[in-house]
């Protein structure tokens, strides 16, 4: 056990120290004391014995009397480590509470530096201390001392040691210290001004730790804004990590006051990159920060806002244990008013839609999405922008939760389309988006049937509403119903007729194709069946692309009764749809059936976007389809096909627009179905009769088919029949062309049933004959159309022979037609031989002369003449002659003619002849022609072999489109023949491309190969002849390939294909050679020509490659040859395609390579880079573009550390020479400086600090660069800125934005980044230059942003140059443009944060010089930099605050607007009010005092316009001592002559006087001094200042009770309200008034001084005060007649004043002159009263007249003379009479109870 201490013992020990303290009698004697028994005489607070613990209390207590100096210091670090101490301090609660008292008086007192060597102490252990108090109070001493703390540079040896140096082992207290410093950032001292006292983020334990309890602990308020600015300095720091660094830094970066806010933004931004968003404890700790807690309040709005910003970048936020939260935010998002925080709720709400597990969504879906509608719903207020966000947010949700969007109800899918049709804002694209969404995510799933129907009906709802969702119900049509369903085809067709882009999505929907397209992830689905189909476990997904079934599809869309879209109606066909709806539905059908008929012939049919014209024309072209077609009709109900054939009637017959597509669609289907389903429209031959003179022609074209389909049908009766042809006879001979083709048709179709003979042969021929005239000698050229028509069909059917018809004639004339290019004259031709034998000399003569029309025509005249040659010689036999011509159930004689062998045999021979392009060409359509139409013959399939022979040498024609024809030939050969004929034709062909099969064929040396420059040699020559190609053998070093391209010779007809040249012929010669694999000249070269810009060089060089071999290896073995080769060809080539090649072989060659392989090249290549980027052909400059990025990339990854350090700084060093010299960023070119630029970008992300060296010339640069990169356009701008309704100020503005996000500005600030104390030096004298000679507007933004950041980013460095960059600053201050002006002085007031006091001071001084002595521009710059150093540096101005405010006071009072605003903003930001002009008073004086004799009038104004706003503000509460100060300015301020604005300093003097009159009245020199003043400047002549001036003298008079001043003021008054001159001219005074108005201001203020004067009561001379009333009515007299509102309102109010002072006056009133002056007192105020125009003033005058009864019941009392009592009566009359007139019950409500006293007088 211990031994208890003696208690006499500690006691003398205690009363020993206490004695010593008592005798020390200095204060030196006293510390000394302290230091040595301080803490020890503390420590005996831990004594057991009450009677020592009291004893060293009272000790205490005498100690802390004395201690109260400030100069006196305390044992600061012996107190705390006994603090500190275990066994003491945390044994005796006691020691540590007085350890604690003296620690934080003590600690203010001792030097910085000693402060600062408590910090590991202080900070050691102090998270295990158990008692809050003494935590809180150690963390509070803590926020004091780290103010002085001054972080070591960041990544410094000291700063990645100060963690370890402050905390040793102890990673809790920096834990605790980091929470302690997140919890200071939260705190707001608005608390103690609240009634609940809470503090967002903060419990109230929280804030009785941080404040201690008190709110004087951060008195001044800006204490806790420094105190967060020194922690956040203290947490930058390497004392505390990343972890710890971010949270306070998020809280601090969203404080409203930018000097905390800023450099917590600087260290958040660095601290967050290291935090990982998928830690638990991150998001927990966010969660809470934003959501609270019990006892603890939320986080504030923009900290909420900037905390769900990062939630919506962690997966780990949306897990499902975060549901709660969740919904929580959702609900604050809802709830808020703010919009940014509502933003941010609504991109968190999608974030989680889209990071979130199925768990979470599948329950959080669901609520959400009905609060989100809800909401939707009842909140109409909220912005489309925030709505939009809340659209989007539902449906990425819903689409989550598929089975709420896919119930039987579809309620969400309607709810959005409702909302659509309902939108009234802006929001139609948002719910747009919302529904594509949705679209996306069902268009995934298999719908059911249910669902399915609901769809269906939903859109067809919305469809026929028309409202604004029309255009997605199409569009949902066309992706959810799949292509076999018939409502979602019926959508389709409905859509084309609402036209835009709804249409062009309903045609998709009717498009096979389209409809694939638009269905992406269902051709992803039937590529899943397919390979289902293996897996018979597997059942196959459903087909979505499966065709509609034909007799559904017709029954629904014309049989059942659909509603329509109201805007359909007035202007439907047959009562059933709108006309384009009309054609693409019944377009649609045909097509379906066509479809469903070829089975599988469907595979033939490319479904592309030519389905629909494949389908169409399948019919004529391909006689298998139309037999199938046939067969499927006659197994289809007649009932549908009835349907079809009625609504195709329909369109056929409709006389009106949009249909003309669908016309022919029933000729096509009478054709077609069986005649028992046509017999019925028989009876419709007269309806179709009237459309045959129909104005359009293709309408007319089709009746007329129509006549002949149902005219020749069995069941028309022969009369019928007769009359038919007797009409359509008539019709010719009245030339209509309708009965032209309806003749033709009708007896080509009679002659096909055979029943012509029905017909009258006379009628036949008349018509024939007419029909033959017209074409012949007819010069309506719509009717020889006709008539040609006409005579064709009746040639093809024989119903014409030689004797109705001068076939000469008709022959003649159409060859003339033919030869101008009329291809139905042409076919007509071909048909025109029918009538003659084979064999004869008219039909040879024929053959012969289509061959000739040919020839001389152009590409399309060759088809149409072949097809007429195929038809001629082959008649029925060829398909083209068949094709439309065809009639279901009808049997037809072919007769056939046998002229194809000839025919064939003519073309083979006159294939193997020489001759031109049209030969050619003729030849070689024929031929197809032949083979393609006569494929039936004999003749045909005996010569296919010989065909192929001569396509296959077509093949090698130079002219391209006999080479595609050849090819075409070679296609339609092969799939004529049979298995083994087909492996024949192949293996010929392939031997003519090998050699193999032999021909012997001249080549002579000019045969001519290539196109000029196809094949350039490199030289600026080309390969184009025969001798060329084996000078090219020459060159390539092997003469031995001169006889091996002798063998060339026999294959000339091949190899002059040019691309078949390359593929078989120099590449097989060249690859023989052994000698060629080991030229180190071919590879080179050859390598580069694979790059060649021409298509036909690059695919045969690329061929040799491949067959020489070539590969990777074969590059890696010669790639150094092969870059020589390209940096020659790229330097000297003097052909383009030279350059081109030999840059992109380049870009090829060294793409992935490392640099260090090509690094002895590197600066030949980097100069031939940007000397081609200059090329005067685009597309070298843009290979040459590929090839610097290639480099760039490369040169990027060798900086990033793909080499050593020592290589990799030397390649930096060739790089940064390039990229910063003339054939970089000093380059001419445009083009070539922005490369240099943008690989300069890349370069500083990447090197880092490796870029030291250039730093200062990369940054002087990069500012010059600024303002070469701004486009052209911004200086045409600025030139003509009034044109577009602008200022070159608001465009300076726009570009200053424009900087401040530049990619310069930003990559500048990287590089600054990287700055160290040797660079930093180097740095400023570039810096300084560049701000003193900067020209253009960028640059010297610019430069002022580099300064922020160099402030900002780098305090440490910085500090020692910011006095010399501020000097800097504020010679470019003066700037001429308002932008650059402030930019500068923003900068300025930056670097006053790190500037010495003295440097601020310089800056001070400079501004109040600048002021002084210049104009507008020079005083509005020197606002603008003390504005900015109080914003920017606020602490050091507020420090030398006396140098600094009492100037802004002043200068706040300039004469110019602009100048008084800019420091006006800057004394309101940082004074509270007239205790910031009472504490800087003398200075204020001071200064105003010392340029009132300023040789600048602006000047003077300026200080009086302060001294008297310094009197206006503290006037009320003046003390003497300022009276003193204030009164000599004000004196020198009044004095001299009147100018503008002096009134207002006057008034200021008068209002002092008057306020401070109990300092004045006793001071008779002061008193004498203001008198002279007033009445001195009173009597001044300037008419617009005497006013104000005699205002001011009344305000005196009236301000001093016994002052007597009436007969000085009367005078002056008197001579100053003078009647105003009627001759005298009236002009304008400066503030825009006349002088007469001027004079009557005088008059209004004359009178109320005057009466302001009368001081009765000061004189009690009876006689006087008769007099001066007489004086002051003769005044009212005179000038109220005529008077204005102000004069007649200054007159009662006058008037008023001075029956109150008679009334306070001592005068008796005895004198009977008074009856007098009664009686023209109570006319003046009768005469107000009787003015009704001016009901204000007859008030005041009830009101004075409640006064005057006073005045006159005292002098009736003393004298009851008659005079006296008449003036009662009359008084009472005029009263009464004022009563009974008066209208208004307010001025009756003050005159009634007047007139009632008036009884009693």
């Amino acid at each position: 056990m211990a031994q208890v201490p003696d208690e006499a013992k500690e006691l003398r020990l205690v009363n020993n120290v206490e004695l010593k303290i008592a005798l020390a009698d200095t204060d030196a004697q006293l510390q000394k004391l302290l230091n040595l028994y301080l803490a020890p005489l503390l420590m005996k607070l831990g004594s057991p014995h009450s009677s020592v613990r009291n004893k060293v209390i009272a000790v205490c207590s005498h100690v802390n009397t004395r201690i109260k100096p400030s100069n006196l210091r305390l044992p600061v670090p012996a107190l705390l480590e006994q603090f500190k101490d275990p066994a003491v301090g945390g044994t005796y609660p006691l020691i540590r509470n007085f350890d604690l008292m003296y620690i934080t008086t003590g600690i203010d007192r001792m030097p910085v530096s000693e402060r600062l060597e408590l910090l590991p102490t202080l900070v050691r252990d102090i998270s295990k201390h158990g008692n809050d108090h003494h935590q809180g109070t150690l963390f509070n001493v803590l926020l004091r001392l780290q103010q002085h703390f001054v972080p070591p540079p960041r990544g410094s040896e000291e700063d990645t040691a100060l963690r370890e140096n402050l905390f040793r082992d102890g990673v809790q207290d920096a834990e605790w210290l980091a929470g302690w410093f997140v919890k200071l950032m939260l705190l707001n001292l608005n608390i103690f001004s609240q009634e609940d006292k809470s503090c967002p983020g903060l419990s109230a334990a929280d804030i009785e730790f941080l404040t201690l309890g008190k709110k004087e602990t951060f008195i001044p308020t800006s204490m806790l804004a420094e105190a967060k600015v020194a922690a956040l300095k203290f947490l930058a720091s390497g004392a505390f990590m990343d972890r710890e660094q971010y949270l306070a830094a998020l809280i601090a970066s969203t404080d409203t006051n930018s000097a905390v806010a800023d450099p917590a933004d600087d260290i958040f931004k660095r601290s967050i990159a290291t935090v990982s968003l998928e830690d638990e404890g991150v998001v927990g700790e966010l969660y809470t920060l934003l959501l609270g807690r019990p006892g603890i309040p939320p986080a504030k709005l923009t900290l909420q806002t900037k905390i769900i910003g990062l939630l919506s970048k962690s997966r780990k936020a949306t897990e499902e244990v975060r549901k709660g939260e969740i919904e929580a935010i959702l609900t604050l998002g809802l709830e808020t008013t703010y919009p940014r925080l509502r933003q941010a709720v609504f991109s968190f709400m999608t974030w989680v839609s889209r990071m979130a597990d199925d768990g979470l969504t599948n329950t959080l879906a669901p609520g959400v999405v009905e609060k989100l509608r809800y909401w939707l719903l009842s909140d109409p207020t909220a912005s489309d922008e925030v709505r939009g966000y809340a659209y989007e947010t539902l449906a990425l949700l819903a689409s989550r939760c598929i089975y709420i969007l896919l119930e039987p109800e579809l309620d969400i899918i309607r709810f959005l389309f409702r909302q659509l049709k309902d939108d009234k804002g802006g929001v139609a694209v948002s719910i747009e988006g919302a529904l594509g969404v949705v679209l996306t995510k069902i268009a995934r799933e298999k719908l059911d049937q249910p669902v399915k129907a609901a769809l269906e009906t939903m859109l067809l709802d919305v469809i026929v509403q028309e409202n604004r969702g029309v255009g997605q119900a199409v569009k949902w049509a066309g992706r959810l119903l799949g292509f076999g369903s018939v409502v979602g085809r019926w959508v389709g067709a409905l859509s084309v007729e609402m036209g835009g882009t709804t249409a062009e999505e309903g045609a998709k929907a009717i498009h096979p194709y389209y409809y694939r397209l638009v269905n992406p992830e269902a051709s992803i689905q039937a590529i899943k069946n397919v390979e289902s189909q293996m897996d018979v476990d597997v059942l196959p997904a459903e087909d979505k692309f499966a065709f509609p079934q034909f007799a559904p599809l017709v029954l629904y869309f014309f049989s059942v009764n659909h509603i329509l879209p109201a805007s359909f109606a007035g202007n439907l066909i047959a009562e059933r749809l709108p006309p384009k709806s009309f054609a693409a539905a019944l377009a649609f059908a045909k097509r379906i059936a066509i479809w469903e008929a070829l089975g599988p012939q469907q595979l033939d049919i490319k479904i592309d976007e030519d389905w629909d014209r494949n389908v169409d024309t399948v019919i004529g072209m391909d006689e298998l389809a139309r037999s199938r077609v046939e067969t499927f009709f006659e197994q289809q109900e007649p009932s549908v096909l009835a349907t079809l054939l009625d609504v195709a009637w329909e369109g056929m017959i409709y006389d009106g627009e949009g249909v003309d597509q669908i016309r022919n669609i029933w000729n096509d289907l009478a054709a077609l179905v069986p005649p028992s389903v046509l017999e019925r429209y028989t009876g419709n031959v007269s309806v179709v009769w009237k459309l045959l003179n129909a104005p359009k022609a293709e309408t007319r074209r089709v009746v007329a088919y129509a006549v002949g389909l149902l005219g020749s049908f069995p069941n028309v009766a022969d009369p019928t029949l007769s009359r038919l042809v007797d009409d359509l006879v008539a019709g010719i001979e009245e030339n209509k062309s309708g009965a032209f083709l309806g003749f033709g048709f009708l007896l080509s179709r009679l002659k096909m049933r055979g029943r012509l003979d029905s017909v009258n042969p006379d009628l036949v021929r008349k018509g024939i004959e007419m029909i033959a005239t017209t074409l012949a000698e007819s010069r309506d050229a719509a009717l020889v159309e006709t008539a040609i028509e006409a005579i064709r069909e009746s040639a093809v059917f024989n119903v014409v022979d030689e004797s109705m018809i001068d076939v000469e004639k008709v022959q003649k004339s159409l060859l003339e037609k033919a030869k101008r290019g009329h291809e139905k004259s042409v076919q007509t031709l071909g048909y025109l031989s029918f009538l003659y034998p084979e064999e004869s000399p008219q039909a040879e003569n024929i053959i012969v002369e289509l061959i000739k029309l040919g020839e001389s025509g152009g590409v399309e005249m060759s088809f149409v003449a072949g097809e007429a040659l195929a038809n001629a010689s082959a008649g029925w036999g060829s398909s083209a002659v068949r094709r439309g011509r065809s009639v279901a159930g009808v049997q037809r004689t072919v007769v056939r003619r046998t002229g194809v062998k000839k025919l064939l045999s003519q073309f083979l021979k006159r294939a193997n002849e020489a001759g031109g392009g049209g030969k050619r060409r003729t030849t070689v359509v024929g031929l197809l022609s032949v083979v393609e139409f006569c494929n039936e013959d004999e003749a045909v399939k005996e010569r296919l072999s010989d065909a192929q022979q001569a396509f296959r040498a077509f093949l090698t024609d130079r002219d391209d489109f006999i080479q595609e024809t050849a090819a075409r030939g070679l296609t339609a050969v092969y799939s004529l023949s049979d298995e083994d004929t087909q492996r024949d034709l192949v293996r010929s062909l392939v031997s003519s491309f090998t050699g193999e099969t032999k021909q012997k064929i001249q080549v002579s040396r000019d045969t001519q190969l290539f196109e000029p420059g196809q094949l350039p040699t490199g030289d600026g020559s080309s390969v184009g002849s025969y001798g060329d190609i084996m000078s090219l053998a020459a060159e390539l070093g092997d003469p031995s390939l001169v006889y091996k391209f002798m063998t060339l010779a026999r294959h000339n007809s091949t190899w002059a294909s040019r691309a078949a040249f390359g593929r078989f012929g120099l590449g097989k010669i060249l690859s023989n050679s052994a000698e060629v694999r080991d030229n180190e000249k071919l590879w080179p070269v050859l390598y580069r020509y694979r790059f060649d810009p021409s298509t036909g060089v690059r695919q045969s060089m690329g061929s040799i490659w491949q067959a020489l071999g070539g590969c990777s290896e074969t590059v890696e073995r010669w790639w150094e040859a092969i870059l020589q080769e390209c940096l020659k060809g790229a330097v000297r080539g003097s052909e383009w395609r030279v350059r081109e090649a030999s840059i992109s072989a380049m870009t090829d060659l060294l793409g992935g390579r490392k640099v260090s392989q090509y690094k002895p090249y590197l600066q030949d290549i980097w100069a031939i880079a940007f000397k081609v980027l200059d090329d005067v052909k685009e597309s070298v400059r843009i290979a040459a573009m590929k090839l610097c990025k290639v480099l760039t990339a490369g040169m990027v990854r060798a900086v990033e550390g793909d080499t050593g350090p020592k290589e990799n700084m030397e390649i930096l060093s060739i790089l940064m020479e390039f990229l910063m010299g003339r054939q970089g960023l000093e380059a001419e070119a445009k083009d070539v400086q922005l490369f240099a630029l943008s690989t300069l970008l890349q370069v500083v992300k990447s090197a880092g600090e490796k870029l030291r060296p250039w730093i200062p010339e990369l940054v002087q640069k990069m500012l010059v660069l600024l303002a070469d990169v701004e486009p052209e356009a911004v200086n045409y701008l600025i030139m003509n800125a009034d044109k577009y309704g602008t200022t070159g100020e608001d465009i300076d503005r726009m570009r200053l934005n424009s900087i401040r996000s530049s990619p310069i500005m930003s990559t500048i600030e990287d590089i600054l980044d990287n700055l160290d104390a040797p660079t930093i030096a180097k740095l400023i004298p570039s810096l300084t230059k560049a701000i003193r000679t900067s020209l253009s507007l960028p640059s010297k933004i610019g430069c002022s942003r580099v300064v922020v950041s160099l402030v900002m980013r780098h305090p440490t460095l910085f500090r020692p140059y910011a006095d010399d960059i501020g000097k800097s600053l504020l010679g470019a201050v003066k700037d001429r443009s308002e932008v650059v002006s402030l930019s500068y002085a923003v900068a300025a007031g930056y670097a006053c944060r790190l500037a010495t006091d003295k440097g601020i001071l310089q800056t001070v001084d400079w501004c109040k010089k600048n002021y002084w002595a210049g104009e507008e521009r020079e005083r509005r710059a020197s606002g603008a930099v003390l504005g900015a150093v109080y914003k920017h540096a606020t602490d050091r101005a507020n420090a030398l605050a006396v140098d600094i405010l009492p100037f802004i006071f002043i200068a706040k009072g300039d004469t110019d607007e602009s100048v008084s605003e800019e420091f006006s903003k800057t004394w309101t930001e940082n004074t509270g009010g007239s205790g910031a002009i009472k504490l800087y008073l003398k200075e204020i004086v001071q200064i105003s005092t010392e340029n009132l004799t300023s040789a600048r009038w602006s000047t003077r104004q300026t200080c009086a316009f302060a001294l008297a706003a310094a009197v206006i503000s503290m006037s009320r509460d003046i003390t003497e001592a300022q009276i003193q100060v204030l009164w000599p300015a004000l004196i020198s301020a009044t004095s001299g002559k009147s100018w503008d604005g002096k009134e207002k300093v006057l008034e200021a003097f008068v209002s002092l006087a008057v306020d401070a009159k109990q300092y004045l009245q006793s001071d008779e020199v002061r008193m004498k001094e203001i008198e002279l003043v007033v009445l001195r400047e009173a009597m001044r002549n300037n008419v617009a200042y005497r006013g104000p001036a005699i205002k001011c003298l009344g305000m005196f008079a009236d301000g001093f009770e016994n002052l007597d001043l009436f007969g000085k003021v009367y005078e002056i008054v008197e001579s100053a309200i003078a009647p105003f001159d009627e001759d005298e001219m009236d002009v304008d005074g400066e503030d825009g008034k006349s002088a007469k108005q001027l004079q009557q201001g005088v008059i209004v203020k004359g009178l109320k001084a005057s009466s302001q004067a009368f001081r009765p009561s000061v004189n009690s001379n009876e006689e006087a005060g008769i007099q001066q009333i007489s004086q002051l009515l003769d005044i009212f007299d005179k000038h109220i007649v005529g008077a204005n509102l102000e004069l007649k309102t200054c007159s009662i109010e006058s008037i008023t004043l001075v029956v109150e002072r008679l009334v306070a006056s001592n005068l008796k009133l005895e004198n009977d002159a008074w009856t007098n002056i009664l009686r023209r007192i109570w006319l003046r105020i009768l005469d107000h009263s009787n003015d009704r125009g001016f009901e204000n003033g007859r008030t005041k005058a009830a009101a004075a007249l409640g006064i005057f009864l006073d005045c006159l019941t005292r002098h009736k009392t003393v004298i009851n003379s008659p005079e006296c009592r008449d003036l009662v009566e009359m008084i009472r009359k005029g009263i009464g009479q004022t009563v009974k007139d008066e209208k208004s019950a307010m001025v009756l409500r003050v005159l009634d109870p007047i007139a009632a006293r008036l009884l009693q007088v």
